[in-house]
């Protein structure tokens, strides 16, 4: 089975509201695994790529933003899924990321990303825990709220 590692940015402005992307991914390139949702940002770490690299290239590329911190390893998972096709593993690992801003700049989507992205939106904890929408990970409200509140020990494992 193959793996893949990804970097994920919780991504937070200077209101402490967290950033999220919501995705429309067709069944025949993810099967097993969400069709709609909103996540963070983030993706794929290339070879021989830090993983704390690839979370700011991940940054970057999604929201253009420039001029952040990137803060501790908060969480990682890790689920099955079939992606393009082939039965994966995917191990996920997320950092608190600090935003000097709410505004986005320059993009540098892959053509996959602007297939499957639709739009964002900076969310408040409130809402966050009240959520209606389907949110990657899941209780996503409930470990940003225990983490601004008490921050981390390190990264944690949660259910993906």
């Amino acid at each position: 089975m193959k793996t893949r590692n990804t970097a994920r940015a919780v991504l937070l402005d200077p209101g402490d509201r967290v950033l999220l992307f919501e995705f429309v991914v067709p069944k025949e390139y993810f099967s097993g695994g969400l069709q709609h949702f909103w996540a963070t940002p983030g993706g794929e770490i290339e070879p021989n790529e830090d993983v704390r690299a690839a979370v700011a290239r991940e940054v970057i590329e999604e929201t253009g933003i420039q001029n952040f911190d990137v803060g501790p390893e908060l969480w990682f998972g890790s689920n099955q899924l079939t992606f393009k096709g082939e039965p994966t593993k995917t191990l996920e690992r997320f950092f608190a990321v600090r935003s000097p801003t709410a505004d986005l700049g320059p993009t540098n989507w892959t053509a996959i990303e602007k297939q499957i992205m639709r739009t964002h939106r900076w969310w408040t904890v409130p809402e966050l825990l009240a959520a209606q929408e389907t949110i990657f990970p899941p209780r996503l409200g409930y470990w940003v709220d225990r983490y601004l509140k008490h921050g981390t020990k390190g990264p944690e494992e949660i259910p993906l």
